[in-house]
């Protein structure tokens, strides 16, 4: 099949191409950013700056180093058993649909698709707020450790794409072990 855009002007697509083009190098530029601070953020916490860009591996250090790894585990098993009910209610969901179609009994089918997606509105709430609750514990923790505040640590948890660099790259050094 061939998509012809007749009707779409030269310069619309021309917009689109640049915006497209601004937002994936912004993004790249962010990414970076982020993992150049990492890396010094590591420097400064004795570790080499390495194992701070390394996913999964670089977070367990660094709940290692200002927290407890039973909270990263917590995060990555949380992660899992979300990922599973998302594809599970995914499936059910899918499952359902084709049901429907030969099922004289449609209203018990739509009360089934509804807990269903109760249920997965619930366990994407709970994963969310268990999420957000430690990675601020952690911000709290990881700016105590460089002498900062509570307000730095929020700023880590909201504005980390500006707070992860003045961490990295200011005066800030580490002035105390984590407990």
């Amino acid at each position: 099949m061939y998509y012809h855009l007749s009707n779409v002007e030269e310069s619309t697509v021309a917009l689109f191409i640049i915006s497209y083009t601004i937002s994936i190098l912004s993004s790249m530029a962010a990414t970076a950013l982020i993992f150049v601070s990492r890396w010094h953020i590591f420097k400064k916490l004795g570790m080499p700056g390495w194992k701070g860009i390394i996913p999964y591996y670089g977070d367990y250090m660094l709940y290692k180093t200002v927290w407890k790894t039973k909270l990263f585990w917590v995060i990555v098993i949380s992660s899992g058993v979300y990922a599973i009910g998302v594809m599970l209610t995914a499936i059910i969901m899918a499952f359902l649909l084709i049901i429907k179609k030969d099922s004289p009994d449609t209203d018990s089918l739509l009360y089934v698709f509804v807990i269903f997606s109760v249920i997965f509105a619930l366990l994407t709430l709970a994963y969310l707020v268990i999420e957000f609750i430690i990675t601020v514990k952690l911000n709290l923790r990881l700016a105590k450790v460089f002498g900062k505040g509570t307000g730095f640590a929020l700023g880590l948890t909201f504005i980390s794409i500006v707070f992860y660099p003045v961490l990295a790259f200011g005066k800030a050094q580490r002035v105390r072990a984590d407990e």
